[in-house]
């Protein structure tokens, strides 16, 4: 009977060792001045679109450790206590290794999983792009202030150009990276800032793999495209040539009238505020 427990115990440990992780694990190297007990914050945006720790740890000899579930590919951010800056991270499942200066944390190298390796190769060809949007902008502040009318409106038209530059290279990522929790998030961020007709946007949501689609910036494109939907709708009722929707209101007598039932050969509507004084004074002539 010991020997079937003792075998038993040895099977259960081998799998153990061979299984790979449910969650994730960040390990994280630091250079620079840091010292021993220096505080490490994870954080991720709630619903509110606010930031809320979700763990704490601290460095030993320039190291740290921290570890998590996950059911989907999610965006987590790694703060250094007294340190300004963040890195993002993509908590999913599997070990990720996170390098960085102490007062560069923006410049951070993370890998060792693949959403990981797809937002960072994202973020190291936007970079270039990003630079020169704000090398523009400072020399557009320059010409501002000494009121050279021509460099700034030369300085505009390429801002305008790096700007539609910026948008197409963000489209081709999108495409050519369909397993990337950043693609997703691409599409949410131009969805929400009207920068993506919400056609186009639901063909690139087709677009992303199955496993994507089960994150939360994938659900929130859906969610945005159903109110898109809704909005489209309710303009088509009030534009122009359509049918006048019904909808009914009270009159000075008291009683309720309808749009239908006020229809003549000719109806004519005349729509006024509330809070309009004049408005309101021509009321009884209406």
């Amino acid at each position: 009977m010991k020997k079937i427990l003792l075998s038993l115990t040895v099977i259960a440990g081998l799998l153990s060792c061979n299984s790979k992780p449910e969650g994730y694990v960040l390990n994280g190297s630091l250079t620079g001045d840091v010292e021993n007990g220096t505080q490490i914050f994870i954080r991720k945006i709630d619903e509110n679109n606010q930031p809320v720790d979700i763990d704490t740890t601290t460095v030993e000899n320039g190291k740290f450790t921290v570890s998590g579930a996950v059911d989907a590919p999610e965006l987590i951010y790694v703060f250094i206590d007294k340190v300004q800056g963040y890195t993002p991270v993509v908590a999913e499942k599997g070990e990720i290794e996170l390098t960085a200066q102490k007062d560069s944390l923006h410049f951070a190298k993370v890998k060792g999983t693949q959403q990981n390796d797809i937002f960072f190769k994202y973020l190291d060809q936007s970079r270039e792009l990003s630079d020169q949007a704000v090398s523009i902008q400072k020399d557009m502040q320059q010409a501002t202030m000494g009121g050279d009318e021509a460099t700034i409106n030369s300085l505009r038209d390429e801002f305008a150009e790096l700007q539609e530059e910026y948008k197409n290279f963000e489209l081709d990522f999108i495409k050519n990276n369909p397993n990337g929790l950043i693609s997703a998030l691409l599409i949410e961020k131009a969805l929400n800032a009207g920068v993506l007709p919400s056609g186009e946007a639901k063909e690139m949501y087709d677009g992303l793999s199955e496993e994507i689609k089960e994150t939360q910036p994938a659900k929130n494109i859906v969610k945005g495209l159903e109110a898109a939907k809704a909005k489209e709708e309710k303009n088509k009722s009030t534009a122009i040539g359509a049918t006048a929707p019904n909808f009914s209101g009270p009159t000075p007598e008291g009683k309720e009238l309808s749009l239908k039932d006020a229809m003549g050969k000719v109806t004519i509507i005349d729509f006024w505020a509330a809070w309009c004084k004049p408005c309101r004074v021509e009321n009884p002539n209406v």
